[in-house]
Order: structure tokens, then sequence, then C-alpha cells
């Protein structure tokens, strides 16, 4: 599966630049297949906050290759059935469009990376368990299918179909629907973002 993971460091063979504090590229040694990259959470309008897109450069300099970004929506509480944008917090679309076309002209890629919060108070998404799954997987999928177009349009490398949905991760069957109407608009990668405690069990990763 897509790896996006920090590498641990190697002895160094820093090249010699004008900035002796900058890490360079070279000074990690990553196995094959996994990203240096980092993870955006994509609060209201932060990506495209001047602020940020600055970062940007930032994060290039430093060896950054791939950045994820993280738009959140929510539900009520862990047992609703529905998942909603929330004004002021879910980022617009178009703050994540400014945000991947700056990353992409600085040679950076993107990872699309929305996940759902169990509720607006903060509840890990990893207690979601909806008291009628396939209202809550119809909702979903709307929902990802939406970010899948969106990645389609802009030239998005990677996304993720979920992020953490421990309860939900023994419907394999739903899941398999999902990646089939994400493919039915994306063809760039997909991955599944999984806890380090329930990764093994998930049978839907190809």
């Amino acid at each position: 599966p897509f790896k996006l993971e920090t590498a641990k460091k190697t002895p160094p063979s820093v090249s010699k630049n004008k900035n002796p504090q900058t890490v360079l590229p070279n000074s990690f040694q990553l196995p094959t297949g996994v990203r240096r990259g980092i993870n955006l959470a994509c609060w209201w309008e932060i990506c495209s906050d001047p602020r940020t897109l600055k970062m940007i450069d930032e994060m290039s300099e430093a060896g950054v290759r791939f950045v994820a970004l993280s738009p959140a929506w929510y539900q009520k509480n862990p047992q609703s059935t529905e998942v909603y944008r929330a004004p002021g917090s879910t980022a617009p679309d178009e703050s994540l469009r400014v945000f991947i076309r700056a990353a992409k002209d600085k040679g950076l890629s993107i990872l699309l990376k929305p996940h759902v919060e169990a509720s607006e108070a903060g509840d890990w998404r990893g207690f979601i368990n909806p008291k009628n799954r396939r209202q809550w997987f119809d909702s979903y999928s709307k929902m990802i299918t939406h970010y899948a177009a969106l990645a389609k349009e802009e030239g998005v490398e990677a996304m993720t179909i979920g992020v953490e949905l421990v309860q939900l991760e023994n419907e394999t069957s739903e899941w398999r629907k999902i990646i089939k109407a994400v493919r039915g608009v994306y063809d760039g990668e997909l991955t599944y973002a999984a806890g380090h405690n329930s990764y093994q069990a998930v049978a839907f990763w190809n």
C-alpha cells in the first residue's frame, strides 16, 4: 500500500550549501515506496492563508516531496448516519485548490486525505459506529467521491479513501463499493489510513 511516513535518520551525507542549517534531501535514505512528506490539517481557510503558502518553499528546502492535505467533515455523534461540512471548520474547496496549485508549482506532490470526526466536539473518528451502517456509507460515499472529483480536476497524485475508521474496517464489502465509486472518478493512487493497531485486520488493501 501507499506509504507516507518519517524515515529513520542514517549517517549524514549532507551536500555543501549556503545555509548549513538546511537539511538537504540526501540526508536520509528512504525504503523503496516510502514518500518523504508531511501532513497538513486544513481547518477552514488555513491552506490558502498566505502564511501557509509561504511555508511551501520551506517544505521544499527541507526535503519534503509529498504534502498530505486533511480536510475534515463531521457528524453529530458517533452513532449518526450522516457526515457533513461544518461551517468555520471544514476547508472550502477553493482553499484546497489554492494550496494544491501552489505546491505543485513548486514541484511537490499531493496526497488528499479527507477524514471524518465523530462530532464537532472533537471525538475521535475511531469511535464512529453508526446505528445504520448502510445509510452512513451512502452519506460517506457522496463526501469521498466529491473529493475524488476534486483530486482528478487538480491532478492530485494520491488520495485516501478513509482515515482510522476502526469500528467500520470490518465492512469490507462496503469499502469495496467505496473504492469502486472513487475509481469511477479518479485514477490516481489510492490508500486507506489505518491506525498502527488495526491495519493488519484491514481486508480491502487490494
